[in-house]
């Protein structure tokens, strides 16, 4: 690549540095996130989630019961066929 314009070089070399920036932010774990989160079941945490309330409202004012989460270990088909096969 032939040197066209030194000041050409000083972006392309500052946009690389740019780039290398936000591919190593994101390496980083992301510091306003928590572990503890996960580490409890959605269906034992819901109810601590100030979010919950917001998510229950709209279904409160159009009448709807919430949906129930007494457990979230995994998928289960209706049946019970799947799981046996």
């Amino acid at each position: 690549m032939t040197n066209l314009n030194p000041n050409a070089e000083a972006q392309r070399r500052w946009r690389a540095k740019q780039k290398q920036k936000r591919v190593e932010a994101l390496k980083q774990p992301d510091q306003g996130q928590s572990d503890d989160l996960y580490r409890q079941p959605f269906f034992e945490s819901k109810e601590l989630d100030l979010d919950w309330f917001n998510f229950v409202l709209p279904l409160d004012l159009a009448g709807m019961e919430p949906p129930n989460f007494d457990d979230d270990s995994g998928p289960k088909s209706k049946t019970g066929d799947h799981e046996r096969a």
